[in-house]
């Protein structure tokens, strides 16, 4: 009996009829070929720890009897596949990875394509890869954080040549990233999508190309302060991290999960005093004179030493702050701004305590006068350091090495001083020490006498003008950080003067800081009654 050839239509000939068509319409489908290639070495050699490809094959409808793809390692968290189409122009070849993850680990999934051809020789050619059924920067593999999840995505080249060239070579290259992620918690704030928490790589990665991606959360529109812990650790901003235009650019990598808290809005301090020149011209003295606040004049002027810092100038000038506060930021202790300072290897505001504490010698345990191993640097940096409130007062502290060069010459000038005080570091970085003759002396907005002569000369030439318009001035006796010889050390007199002592006799002393350079400036005006505010 013979069998109704109606029912004799088998798949092979569909398959026909499509390729002839595809012919037709001059796509070039020659061939079908489903290529399973398999792995050599280690499962996880060729990605990330616990990552293994557990299946790779290559579909394609043009001829590829001369083309190759070939898995294989790029670099530890990276692999690549080279892809090439051969000779026929018009074509398209997919490729299917399907991913397992062998342990208890969230990854993050990056991919890039990379075309090496040369773009002038191949003036013509469009090349368009697409990426389907996954998401790049999305999360992936375990979400709900087990072993044993897997996903499989395609990757599809496609090749448009309107010229037809032929016999060439035509490759890309694609690279597939997965990196261990941390969670990023969010505290009084949300990520740019809305989202209180979210998962994030933990390290950085560079692409064929030799671009560098690190570890990156965006804040949106958010422009107000922040605070990065673990709980343990605070990073520090512009070392750890930097934050800039809604963007929090980690510099490491993260080994724990952290907590993003938004904190008082302000200026980084050295930025807003420095932001009080913009759009003033100096007067003939040198001295820019800003808008004032109530009671204080906002005039400062640069020093005109090989550092040139930017000083607060002038008898009442409004750089009044607060530091030290109780654990609600409250009874504060009331600073002053000395300056801006570049003259311990960064950008840094310094302070000096605006009270004197209680007369002390600056060193009685016996008759040296190297400021490293003086009684008072012990006691400022071990007992009133402890005293600090952490979070309003040693937190914003930058330990530097202190300038504390000697000078034997009472007589010298100014300039002499400044240069005698930076001919020495102590040894290790320290949290607190004590201003300088060059401090009490660059103060000055010289009154009714050119500054320029207050500054040049002798202290002896210092006159009543340069006294009575020098905010530092304390009226009494107190140190200052620099020694003399014959177990001597500087101290500034009641009179605006200075001169020298035995270590062992007993003065008082004004502590000063420099403040870490992340430190912002988050509300008052500088003057007296409502001083600027840190965080």
């Amino acid at each position: 009996m013979k069998k109704n050839k109606k029912n004799s239509f088998k798949w092979y000939h569909l398959l026909f009829i499509l390729c002839v068509s595809v012919l037709f319409l001059g796509i070039g489908y020659a061939q079908i070929a489903n290529i399973n290639l398999s792995v050599t070495g280690s499962a996880t050699a060729l990605g990330q720890d616990g990552i293994i490809i557990s299946d790779i094959h290559y579909n394609s409808c043009s001829d590829m009897s001369a083309d190759t793809v070939d898995i294989k390692t790029y670099y530890q968290n990276m692999f690549s596949a080279d892809i090439g189409l051969g000779s026929n122009p018009n074509s398209y070849m997919t490729l299917a990875v399907t991913i397992e993850n062998l342990t208890n680990q969230k990854y993050i999934f990056d991919s890039y394509v990379y075309d090496n051809t040369n773009p002038d020789f191949y003036s013509n050619l469009n090349i368009v890869p697409s990426l389907s059924g996954i998401t790049e920067n999305s999360t992936i593999l375990n979400e709900s954080g087990t072993s044993g999840d897997s996903v499989t995505f395609n990757i599809t080249f496609s090749y448009l040549d309107k010229n037809n060239i032929s016999n060439t070579d035509l490759s890309a290259m694609v690279s597939f990233h997965f990196t261990p992620v941390v969670q990023i918690t969010y505290s009084g704030l949300t990520n740019s999508a809305g989202n209180s928490s979210e998962y994030i790589r933990s390290e950085s990665y560079t692409t064929m190309n030799n671009t560098t991606y690190n570890p990156s959360v965006n804040l949106g529109s958010y422009s107000g302060g922040i605070s990065i812990s673990n709980g343990t650790t605070t990073l520090v901003e512009n070392t750890d991290y930097t934050f800039s235009n809604g963007i929090v650019t980690f510099s490491n990598a993260l080994t724990d999960n952290y907590t993003i808290t938004a904190t008082a809005s302000g200026t980084i301090a050295t930025t807003q005093v420095k932001g009080i020149l913009t759009g003033v011209t100096p007067d003939a003295n040198g001295i820019y004179t800003g808008t004032p606040a109530t009671g204080c004049t906002n005039t400062l002027a640069y020093d005109g030493t090989t550092d040139n810092n930017l000083r607060y100038v002038g008898a009442t000038p409004c750089n009044y702050v607060k530091f030290n506060c109780d654990n609600t930021g409250n009874n504060c202790e009331t600073w002053r701004i000395i300056g801006v300072m570049n003259d311990t290897g960064g950008e840094y505001l310094k302070i000096i305590k605006d009270t004197l504490s209680a007369a002390a010698t600056w060193n009685d345990k016996n008759n040296t006068n190297d400021w490293n191993n003086v009684l008072l640097n012990t006691t400022l940096n071990s007992t009133y350091l402890n005293s600090l409130n952490t979070t309003y007062g040693s937190a914003l502290i930058q330990a530097v090495n202190w300038n504390m060069g000697g000078n034997t010459s009472t007589t010298a000038t100014i300039p002499t001083f400044y240069t005698d005080e930076h001919s020495a570091q102590t040894t290790n970085s320290l949290s607190i020490g004590l201003s300088s003759p060059a401090d009490l002396a660059y103060a000055t907005s010289g009154g009714g006498t050119a500054r320029t002569t207050c500054i040049s000369g002798a202290f002896s030439a210092y006159n009543n003008n340069c006294v009575n318009n020098n905010w530092i001035n304390a009226g009494v006796n107190n140190w200052s950080i620099m020694n003399s010889g014959n177990n001597r050390a500087f101290y500034m007199t009641s009179a605006c003067r200075v001169t020298t002592a035995t270590v062992k006799s007993s003065y008082q002393y004004r502590p000063c800081v420099y403040l870490k350079a992340s430190v912002k400036i988050t509300g008052g005006d500088g003057s007296s009654g409502t001083p600027y505010e840190l965080g």
